[in-house]
């Protein structure tokens, strides 16, 4: 499980919410994204769409077809919404949920990303229907370089 959020108030919810035995990285940035999922064998991503004043959204994006069985969960404010709906309907995220939310609701929302990552990893009909196009916008502009270099050795290059 991996958490892309500046909040500590989100990182204990997810550390609440981590069944015991599954390891919990937080990164603040998105290149300590990059670096973890580059060294880590990561199932579930909790990630807020925005990052100060940047979004996420094309990052996000960017994972989902760099790597497909990712599962996304979003954590978001009311002020997120377009940016939720975009994601949503492009399927792109998994799950969403409120920011800040209740914590028994998010501890069902991991659950059920851990469970649909399993079945991700060993039907590859699921993996089929998990996967997203390619798309035709360019989903990285404005991250900085080293990000870059990180989705270009995952072959995303827009």
């Amino acid at each position: 499980i991996l958490l892309l959020d500046q909040d500590p108030v989100a990182y204990e919810l997810v550390k609440r919410a981590t069944p015991q035995g599954n390891p919990l990285y937080w990164a603040r940035h998105l290149d300590e994204v990059m670096e973890l999922l580059s060294s880590h064998a990561i199932g579930v991503l909790v990630a807020d769409v925005l990052d100060g004043q940047a979004s996420h959204v094309g990052a996000i994006k960017a994972l989902k077809q760099s790597h497909p069985q990712l599962v996304t969960i979003v954590l978001t404010q009311l002020r997120d919404y377009e940016l939720l709906v975009e994601l949503i309907n492009q399927g792109q995220v998994f799950r969403f949920h409120p920011k800040p939310g209740h914590v028994g609701t998010f501890v069902k929302n991991m659950q059920s990303a851990l469970d649909y990552h399993k079945i991700l990893q060993t039907r590859p009909e699921a993996r089929q229907r998990h996967a997203v196009a390619k798309s035709d916008k360019p989903l990285l502009a404005g991250l900085s370089d080293r990000v870059l270099g990180y989705f270009r050795r995952f072959g995303v290059n827009n």
